[in-house]
């Protein structure tokens, strides 16, 4: 608790005006003070005779103003006699501090008991801070920079991450730099099988010489890199007999006879992923399927050899894709 009081003198020279102030802190989290200043007269005992009358003023807090309209009686003995008491919630700057004006003007205006603009600064007790925090976000498996913003040098912190619901797990303690270097867990990986990236919190608690004072949170976000599927083997054939028996060779294909057919392996998914699509595109047409296998082309009309491009797709969307050269003899029928 913070409290002070000064006093100040009135338009009688034997009037003098007091105001005490205190604070009480509502905490780290509020960043904010009750403020209280209750205003006071006393006449000198020098003085042969009372000043009594309708006084009317108003106390200042910080920019708000509190009227106050009462009979006094000050007798000539030295003793305070409180006209009222003003109170306001004061809110502190970002780091905790905070300065205030308090100040009193009134009066009895029928007397020569009168003044104006009476005031002092008052110093509210500093509250302590959370740091606060950001940063975080990065690649699964790499390096990563949380940043503190330490509201003093005397704070230390315990950093932590959470996903989802779940609870929170230490990422480090005894934190005293601005900025702390993690490593974003691999484990990650298989909380999203289906997505390239993963949301979490990332917690930061303060710590004053070993007393709590609040915790900070921030949003971070862990990205899946370099994870593209495998592909598999892979082959194509003419599985038509007839052309066959006259190629002898089932790597060639003839035009409008030969029946095309891609041979497709198990492709491997990687960090948990899984293999969703198999696919391949020959000639303008694309067929697909769920796992390994065949596709059948069947007949093609192409008259020379070209590409065909198999891809892989993971259950992230990600995919990797080979090309492979199919050979087309051209032949049409005799005129």
């Amino acid at each position: 608790m913070a409290s002070g009081s000064f006093e100040f003198a009135t338009g009688n020279s034997y009037i003098t005006g007091r105001i005490q102030w205190s604070s009480t802190s509502n905490g780290s989290v509020a960043n904010s003070s009750n403020v209280s200043a209750t205003l006071s007269f006393k006449k000198s005992s020098s003085s042969t005779s009372a000043t009594y009358g309708s006084f009317s003023g108003t106390v200042t807090i910080d920019g708000t103003s509190t009227s106050f309209s009462s009979r006094i009686n000050l007798s000539p003995n030295n003793s305070w006699v409180t006209v009222g008491t003003a109170n306001k919630l004061v809110y502190h700057n970002s780091d905790g501090s905070k300065s205030i004006w308090i100040e009193s003007t009134g009066g009895i205006p029928s007397l020569t008991f009168q003044y104006k603009n009476k005031g002092q600064t008052a110093v509210l007790d500093n509250i302590p801070r959370a740091s606060s925090v950001s940063g975080g976000s990065g690649d699964i498996g790499d390096e990563a920079t949380i940043r503190i913003d330490r509201k003093s040098t005397n704070f230390t912190h315990t950093l932590y991450y959470q996903i989802g619901s779940d609870g929170w797990v230490t990422i480090a303690t005894g934190v005293t730099t601005q900025y702390y270097t993690w490593t974003i867990p691999t484990s990650f990986y298989s909380r999203i099988p289906n997505s390239n990236s993963l949301t979490g919190t990332i917690i930061c608690e303060t710590y004053n010489n070993g007393t709590f004072i609040g915790d900070t949170k921030t949003s971070f976000t862990a990205r899946v890199t370099g994870s593209n599927p495998i592909i598999g083997t892979y082959s194509y054939a003419d599985t038509n007999a007839t052309t066959t028996a006259i190629t002898e060779d089932d790597q060639r294909i003839i035009r409008n006879n030969s029946n095309l057919v891609f041979t497709l392996g198990i492709a491997s998914g990687q960090n948990s992923a899984k293999i969703s699509k198999y696919a391949v595109s020959f000639n303008g047409i694309t067929k697909s399927r769920t796992n390994s296998g065949t596709l059948d082309f069947g007949k093609v009309n192409i008259s020379q050899s070209a590409r065909a491009t198999i891809t892989i797709t993971d259950s992230r969307g990600n995919t990797s894709t080979e090309d492979a050269m199919v050979v087309v003899d051209d032949w049409e029928t005799p005129t």
